[in-house]
């Protein structure tokens, strides 16, 4: 794999340490996504961010789940990741497209593909830790991956102390929130599942289901629909260190019902999801077999020709 088997058709987007491009693999003709990474603009070589994201992909190999086909280092100093190629970010698809929410048949579509693929990495040890809407990526066939694995973790034994500061303040779990942050905290993936359930509800209103401005104001967010946790739904949970000062004024409970109008199945799904005591929060395992995906046949979730091409 060389620089020259690929050309750069147009620009994708940038951020802190590089470039994202459009391309074509010369060869075959499929687009790719060429991830630019200037070495000579860092100080510190290349960022940890994308040594653990070549990592994990590399043992991620999942319909679901975004594939990185290789790394090119070329004569410049400049790193290129290529991925597979995918049309647009389920955040811009709303955004642009269904503004108010997603239909019903989409909305179960696009969850089941996201849970079998957060099931493959959290079979596999890999917590994602930064799951969000511009994170899930959309092809033209309707194939859902999961992409962006710069701060997932594999879970090691024992279980280590991880930082708090992960994971998008609005799709942001609360035992992160509420956990020391100063000096880190141990949880598990109990916090995908908390991020799966914010971007499941984003898809039926086309809104954040939680859109605080800070930490403080994210748990006000949280509790103002869901209540203040207690010791009878999450024992532990008044022995967080930001825990007492949530407190300062009083909340009043709207509850899921009325904030996305889900009924029946959908809605104890979502409950499952956004259960305080992440102990007791569905997994992505369990969620595969929700009634709320009943009569769903994985083999129509996308087109006959693409499945097959990965292991399980």
């Amino acid at each position: 794999m060389e620089l020259k088997d690929y050309k750069k058709l147009e620009k994708l987007g940038s951020g802190s340490y590089g470039i994202v491009y459009k391309a074509r693999e010369i060869s075959t003709n499929n687009f790719v996504a060429m991830k630019k990474i200037n070495l000579d603009l860092l100080d510190n070589g290349l960022p940890t961010n994308y040594i653990r994201e070549m990592s994990v992909l590399k043992s991620l190999r999942h319909e679901n789940v975004v594939t990185c086909f290789g790394i090119i280092w070329d004569d410049d100093n400049q790193i290129y990741l290529i991925f597979e190629y995918m049309q647009i970010d389920l955040h811009a698809y709303i955004d642009q497209y269904v503004p108010a929410g997603l239909k019903l048949r989409e909305v179960r579509n696009y969850l089941y593909q996201i849970s079998k693929g957060l099931e493959f990495c959290h079979k596999r040890a890999v917590i994602h830790r930064d799951l969000k809407p511009e994170n899930i990526l959309i092809n033209e066939y309707g194939v859902v991956k999961i992409a962006d694995f710069g701060l997932s973790r594999q879970i090691s034994v024992p279980i280590r102390i991880y930082s708090t500061y992960v994971v998008t303040l609005w799709y942001r779990a609360p035992e992160l929130l509420l956990g020391n942050k100063r000096y880190g905290y141990q949880y598990g993936y109990g916090i995908d599942m908390w991020s799966i359930g914010c971007i499941f509800a984003e898809m039926f209103t086309g809104s954040g289901l939680f859109q605080g401005d800070s930490e403080v104001d994210q748990i006000r967010k949280i509790f103002s629909i869901l209540g203040a946790p207690n010791e009878d739904q999450w024992p532990g949970v008044t022995d967080l260190p930001n825990y007492p000062a949530s407190f300062k004024e009083p909340i009043t409970e709207k509850g899921l019902e009325k904030k996305v109008l889900l009924r029946g199945a959908g809605l104890q799904l979502l409950e499952m999801l956004l259960i305080y005591d992440p102990n007791k929060r569905i997994s992505a395992k369990q969620m595969l077999t929700h009634q709320y995906f009943s009569g769903m046949d994985p083999k129509k979730l996308y087109p006959p020709h693409l499945q097959g091409n990965y292991t399980d």
